[in-house]
C-alpha cells in the first residue's frame, strides 16, 4: 500500500514558516530530515541562530560558505569562553571569526568572553605553550571584537589599522599566543566585498557582549607598542564607526569580575578566597566613553550589568553620556532600560531617569529593570574632615565639564563623589563620613511614578545568591512564597551576573529560570574603605544595611518611617505600571509627598501637559 504524504506537507509553505518560528532549533533541524517541503520550511528556524564556538568551528565556516544557508543567518553568538582552556589560544575559532563578514543578513551579534578579567601569567614567555601573559586576555578580547567590527562594516584598502591587524597575525612575539595562526583573508574592504560578489555592509541592529573588560592602565608597561595592547577600544576608528551605524537600536552589556575569584562570591556552592579591585574599577569610570551622542540618540533599548555594586563608587555618571539639558540629550528614544547592582546616589538622578526616551513616540521609557540595583546612605573615607571640607570649595573637584554634541561646555556637579584615587586606605586609618545622601527609594519611585508616564513594565528583582554575600535577611526583603518558588529554579544557586541576564533581563521566563524574585523592600548600602595588606580579607566595600537597623537612611527622617514611605512607593508603582499595561493609559498616583523637583521648584511633566 502506498503511503499517505503528511497532510502538514499540503500546507502553504508560509503557513509551514510559521509554524516552525514557533519551534525548538532541534525540532526544526529535525523536520529538515522529513521532505524537501519540511526542509524548505523549517531551514529558516534551523539557521537564524547559529554559533561560533570551539571545538566545533568548522560548522560555522560550512554555513558561511553556503550561501542558501548563510542567508537565513540572523544572529550569531562567538562564545570565546572556552579560550583560556587552550594554550595558545584556540586556531580555529580565530581563522573561523573572519567568516563572520558573510552573513550579510546579521541583525544581532553576542560576543562572549570568559569571566576572568585578568587572570593570567604577568611574568609567561611570549612564546610558552603552556601559559599565557595577563595582558594576552585583554588583547584577545580586542582582536575578537575588532576584528568582528572589520566583518560588520568593512573598511578602506588605506586603512591602516587593518592593515597592521593583518600584519601581526602570527607574525612577532607580541602575538605568539596565536600560535601557527594562518593570516586570514583580511581583504574587507567596501571594494572587495562588491568585486566579489560581495557582503554589503551588515546592517547590526543589537550588539551583546558578555564579560567585557578593558586593560586601561596607562603607565602599564607591556613591552610592546603594538596597537591591540595599547589602543584601547573606543579609540579604535572601526569601533566608532560600527557604534555609530544608525540600524545599532540595542547595546547590552555585561562587565567582567577584575579576578576569577569574585565570581565565587556569588555562587552559593563556593567560598570565596580574596576580593580584589584592579582595573576593572578603572574601566568602568571609563566606559561612557563608549556612548557618543549618535549612539545614545540611537538607542531603543540599554543593559549595564556587573558583578559588584557600582555607579557610585566605581563611577559611573550617565550625566556624561550626550550631556545636556535639553530634550534631545542623554538617551532621547529609550523604551527598555536594564541595570544590574546599579547604586542610586544623587538628586540629580530623579529627573535624569524620568527624561530616558522623551523623543520617543510613547513620550516616555516603557520598560524599566532594576535587579539588585541599591541606593548609598553613606560613604566613608580617610582623610581629616577639614580636608573634605577644603575639597567642597575647589572648583576642580566640584565641577566637571564635558561638551555636548554641538560641542558647547555643560558643567556637571561632582560632589559627593569620591575622588578615584581614593580606593584604598591603610588598616589603622580612621573612617571620617565623607557623604550622607539625602535620596530615598520612595523619593525616586513616587518622582518615577509621576513623570515616567509612558512605563508599562517595571521589575525590581534579587536572587539568594546575592543574599549569600550580602548577609540580608532576604525574607524582609521579598515574601516567603518567593523565596520558596526561586528555591527550586534550576539556576538559583548561581548568581544572575554568570548567566545571560544581560541579554535576556526582559524575559519573564528566563528571570524565573534563574531564580529572580520581585522586591517588596529595596535595598541601601554603605560604603567604606578597603583595608590593604590584610590576607584572606573578605569583605566588599559594600555593607548592606538591615532592614532592622536603626541607622537612618536619609538625613532628617527616622528609618523605620523611611522603609515604610519605601514599601508603599514600590507597591504604588507597581500598580500604575500594572493599569497602564492593561491599557488604562497613562495612570498616575499622587505621590505620599512633595517631589525633590517640585520643592526645587521645577515643574513637573504632569504639571505642564495639557
Amino acid at each position: 500500500m502506498a503511503e499517505n504524504p503528511s497532510r502538514v506537507s499540503y500546507l502553504p509553505q508560509e503557513v509551514l514558516g510559521l509554524i516552525f518560528a514557533h519551534t525548538s532549533k532541534s525540532t526544526a533541524h529535525a523536520a529538515r530530515l522529513g521532505s524537501k517541503i519540511l526542509s524548505a520550511a523549517a531551514t529558516p528556524r534551523s539557521f537564524q541562530h547559529i554559533s561560533l564556538k570551539p571545538p566545533f568551528c568548522d560548522r560555522f565556516t560550512h554555513i558561511a560558505k553556503d550561501a542558501n544557508l548563510r542567508r537565513h543567518v540572523r544572529e550569531v553568538t562567538c562564545d570565546a569562553r572556552a579560550v583560556l582552556d587552550y594554550c595558545p589560544f584556540p586556531m580555529d575559532f580565530l581563522e573561523a571569526l573572519p567568516y563572520l563578514r558573510y552573513f550579510s543578513g546579521l541583525k544581532v551579534l553576542n560576543l562572549k568572553f570568559t569571566d576572568y578579567a585578568d587572570d593570567g601569567d604577568e611574568n609567561a614567555e611570549p612564546n610558552n605553550s603552556t601559559s599565557y601573559r595577563f595582558y594576552d586576555i585583554y588583547s584577545f578580547r580586542r582582536f575578537v571584537i575588532l576584528v568582528a567590527f572589520y566583518c560588520i562594516h568593512g573598511g578602506s584598502k588605506d586603512d591602516q589599522d587593518l592593515v597592521q591587524l593583518s600584519q601581526s597575525l602570527g607574525t612577532s612575539d607580541d602575538f605568539a599566543w596565536m600560535g601557527d595562526l594562518k593570516t586570514p583573508d583580511m581583504s574587507w574592504s567596501v571594494e572587495d566585498r562588491l568585486i566579489d560578489g560581495g557582503f554589503p555592509k551588515i546592517q547590526l541592529e543589537e550588539l551583546a557582549i558578555f564579560n567585557l573588560a578593558e586593560d586601561i592602565n596607562e603607565g602599564q608597561d607591556h613591552g610592546t607598542e603594538d596597537p591591540l595592547h595599547r589602543k584601547h577600544l573606543a579609540d579604535w576608528p572601526i569601533f566608532q564607526q560600527v557604534m555609530a551605524l544608525s540600524t545599532l537600536k540595542s547595546v547590552k552589556l555585561m562587565v567582567a569580575p577584575d579576578d576569577p575569584d569574585n565570581s565565587l562570591w556569588d555562587n552559593l556552592e563556593d567560598e570565596p578566597t580574596e576580593y580584589n579591585y584592579q582595573w576593572q574599577d578603572l574601566y568602568l569610570r571609563e566606559l561612557t566613553s563608549w556612548f557618543k551622542p549618535q549612539l545614545a540618540c540611537n538607542l531603543t533599548t540599554l543593559s549595564l550589568y556587573y558583578d559588584d555594586i557600582w555607579g557610585y563608587q566605581p563611577k559611573f555618571d550617565f550625566r556624561l553620556i550626550n550631556p545636556g539639558s535639553g530634550p534631545g540629550s542623554g538617551f532621547p528614544h529609550l523604551k527598555v532600560l536594564g541595570l544590574g547592582r546599579y547604586c542610586f546616589s544623587h538628586e540629580w538622578q530623579l529627573d535624569w531617569f524620568a527624561s530616558l526616551g522623551s523623543q520617543s513616540l510613547a513620550g516616555g521609557i516603557e520598560e524599566l529593570y532594576l535587579d539588585e540595583c541599591v541606593v548609598v546612605s553613606k560613604a566613608y573615607c580617610t582623610i581629616p574632615q577639614w580636608e573634605i571640607w577644603d575639597m567642597d570649595r575647589d572648583r576642580n573637584y566640584t565641577i566637571v565639564t564635558v561638551q555636548d554634541a554641538d560641542g558647547n561646555d555643560v558643567e556637571v556637579s561632582n560632589r559627593g563623589y569620591l575622588p578615584a584615587t581614593w580606593d584604598i586606605d591603610l588598616v589603622d586609618d580612621t573612617w571620617t563620613e565623607f557623604y550622607h545622601s539625602s535620596l530615598s527609594w520612595h523619593e525616586l519611585l513616587d518622582h518615577w511614578s509621576s513623570n515616567m508616564t509612558a512605563l508599562k513594565r517595571f521589575k525590581m528583582g534579587t536572587t539568594a545568591s546575592l543574599a549569600s554575600w550580602s548577609g540580608i535577611n532576604l525574607a524582609t526583603h521579598v515574601t516567603v512564597d518567593k523565596i520558596t518558588e526561586a528555591a527550586v529554579a534550576p539556576w538559583s544557586k548561581i548568581s544572575i551576573m554568570n548567566t545571560d541576564i544581560h541579554a535576556k533581563f526582559d524575559d519573564v521566563a528566563f528571570r524565573k529560570e534563574v531564580g529572580i524574585m520581585e522586591l517588596t523592600l529595596p535595598f541601601y548600602v554603605n560604603y567604606s574603605p578597603k583595608p590593604s595588606g590584610m590576607p584572606n580579607w573578605v569583605a566588599r566595600p559594600w555593607f548592606f544595611i538591615p532592614a532592622s537597623s536603626d541607622e537612618p537612611l536619609v538625613m532628617e527622617e527616622p528609618p523605620k518611617e523611611t522603609r515604610r514611605k519605601d514599601e508603599l512607593a514600590l507597591d504604588n508603582l507597581r500598580k500604575v505600571v500594572g493599569e497602564r499595561a492593561k491599557g488604562g493609559g497613562r495612570v498616575q498616583m499622587r505621590p505620599m509627598g512633595p517631589s525633590r523637583a517640585q520643592s526645587d521648584g521645577v515643574p513637573t511633566v504632569a504639571e505642564l501637559a495639557p
